[in-house]
């Protein structure tokens, strides 16, 4: 079974593979989810899911610690109606085909935020674009982008 998350990658020029340790600024959309589907299969969900959305604003909210341990700095990003509902249909999507490794983390106690990375950071009050959604895989220490859907 292999392992995915859909984000929305928020630095230019991601590389097609990286290092677990040196993920881009990103908001995480679904996920992290297992699926012996082929990528190719979810990739098309995730487009249908990403021509039902608009492109929207989002804001950095409040700075906050993250992960497993809290040791992750980070900035909530407001849950707007849009946001969540996109969420959401991201998972109606992939319904029966996924198992969602940390379900309390997903739908209705959907948190998003971003993580401080080395590319950078979302201040409190910064407003980014929501555009894309990223469909991606771990494989051991590495992340390969699969497919990349705008969202208009």
């Amino acid at each position: 079974m292999k392992q995915y998350v859909i984000a929305s990658l928020l630095t230019a020029n991601v590389p097609p593979l990286f290092k677990r340790t040196e993920w881009p600024l990103h908001l995480t959309l679904a996920g992290p989810f297992f699926s012996d589907h082929e990528f190719a299969h979810i990739a098309e969900k995730m487009k249908h899911a990403c021509t039902e959305t608009r492109a929207m604003t989002l804001t950095g909210t409040s700075r906050k610690m993250f992960g497993r341990d809290k040791n992750v700095p980070g900035t909530l990003i407001e849950r707007t109606e849009e946001l969540h509902a996109f969420h959401n249909r991201l998972f109606d999507a992939l319904m029966g085909m996924v198992t969602i490794k940390i379900p309390e983390h997903n739908r209705r106690d959907y948190c998003p935020h971003v993580s401080d990375r080395q590319s950078g950071h979302i201040s409190p009050g910064q407003t980014f674009t929501l555009e894309s959604a990223t469909l991606l895989e771990y494989v051991d220490d590495t992340i390969i982008v699969l497919a990349t859907e705008p969202i208009v």
